[in-house]
């Protein structure tokens, strides 16, 4: 029976949650072409040379300044792409630096065990031979 409530409760929930997607993208709708509206109307009320003068001033500025930004943005990412190489070749120079380290520490390792073996032998030898020397 609690179960039931709870499905129920959840279902009402999520129903709530579409209803308010819903109505907030209708809204959403009504404000973009409300502004589409008023463009279309500023355009429309224009009727001297002087109004669209001063419009097409406006709209150049804009231009301008959409271009400057827009320059401005391509040379940030131009930079953030030499940045991206260089990070990427101080990352592939310490692999290579990694990997020969990682190399010379194997070699020593080998190195190491050999003369770790050599040494266990030379002293079982050491072992073997003595008690023969103190029998005789």
């Amino acid at each position: 029976m609690q179960r039931c409530c709870q499905r129920d409760a959840l279902d009402t929930g999520m129903d709530q949650l579409m209803r308010s997607a819903q109505i907030a993208d209708l809204q959403q709708k009504v404000l973009d072409a409300d502004n589409e509206g008023r463009i279309k109307q500023r355009w429309d009320s224009i009727t001297t040379i002087v109004e669209a003068k001063s419009a097409l001033k406006i709209l150049m500025a804009e231009v301008v300044a959409s271009k400057a930004a827009n320059a401005k943005l391509e040379s940030e990412l131009k930079q953030e792409k030499a940045n991206l190489l260089d990070m990427q070749k101080i990352l592939c120079d310490e692999r290579k630096l990694m990997s020969a380290m990682d190399m010379e520490h194997q070699s020593q390792l080998v190195e190491m065990e050999q003369r770790h073996q050599e040494k266990v032998l030379y002293l079982l030898g050491q072992l073997q031979s003595n008690p023969v020397a103190q029998e005789n």
